[in-house]
């Protein structure tokens, strides 16, 4: 007789094979992409999916490196990635703080007047934003894709906070009061610590958001000492079309890719932790 864990198990069962088979695919594919960069272009061209026959050729890596400047383009992505997502942090965490904590007239207006810019496509806002930045003088400067990027993560970042501080006891705050504590000092020392785990999962996932974004960067950053690493990638896969360096392009997406594969390896628990107890909490 199949008892009430079975039936569990069995019916969840299709969803892991599903997951499984990404998994293992997405795998494949970035280890399928590794071993393609370690090929010099001849072999690409006589058989894509053998093993390096004359040996790994690391040399490509150190080639795309100083060819295409990704060094350049990895430390303006680092830099504004850093900046844009500490600056967030620094607006979203008191404005999800008070929208959470407080009772005000038009609070509900207040939080979907942020959350609403979650409805509106960014491919929408491109001309916009281009003609303003022109007016305030910071088309192709890097202060100006860190304001940028900086308003668009705010919606979600508001979205995400606004759960935990929702979900915290309002016993420590009375606690505070009669310790003597003033509103500021109760947010920083006593809710903001609770709050640990939401706070790095959004910074992860706002980081990463930036890592990879490519539009707003392509139309609002000219020069190449200022473009971010999507651009250079845009760039590298260009020259190769004509060039037909495939290895070159293979293994700087490796590299491209690999900053980022870190973070979610390093910090997936942290992340998977910090959305479920958003989640459980909201």
């Amino acid at each position: 007789m199949v008892n009430k864990k079975t039936i569990q198990h069995l019916s969840v069962l299709p969803y892991y094979l599903v997951l499984g088979f990404w998994a293992l695919s997405a795998i494949f594919m970035f280890l399928w992409v590794v071993n393609t960069s370690l090929k010099s272009n001849s072999e690409i061209l006589v058989n894509l999916w053998n093993l390096p026959k004359n040996g790994f050729q690391w040399v490509n890596y150190i080639h795309t490196w100083k060819v295409f400047h990704l060094g350049v383009y990895m430390r303006n992505s680092l830099v504004i990635g850093i900046t844009s997502t500490f600056l967030t942090l620094l607006v979203a965490v008191p404005a999800s703080y008070g929208i959470a904590r407080y009772q005000f007239r038009l609070k509900q207006f207040v939080y979907f007047l942020f959350v609403g810019g979650l409805a509106v496509p960014r491919a929408l806002l491109v001309i916009p934003i281009f003609l303003l930045m022109r007016q305030l003088a910071l088309v192709d400067k890097i202060p100006g894709i860190i304001l940028i990027y900086v308003v668009m993560a705010l919606p979600f970042t508001i979205l995400f906070l606004v759960p935990f501080f929702s979900s915290l006891p309002s016993e420590l705050e009375d606690a505070a009061a009669v310790d003597g504590a003033n509103e500021f000092q109760t947010m920083t020392r006593i809710m903001l610590p609770l709050a640990t785990p939401g706070l790095i999962t959004i910074s992860i996932l706002n980081f990463i958001d930036t890592w990879n974004e490519f539009l707003l960067a392509y139309v609002l950053l000219f020069d190449r000492e200022k473009q971010t690493i999507s651009i250079g990638l845009y760039n590298m896969y260009a020259s190769m079309r004509w060039s037909q360096n495939w290895v070159g392009m293979f293994s700087g997406v490796v590299m491209i890719v690999m900053p980022i594969l870190l973070v979610y390896v390093i910090f997936s628990r942290k992340i998977v932790a910090g959305i479920t107890m958003g989640a459980v909490k909201g």
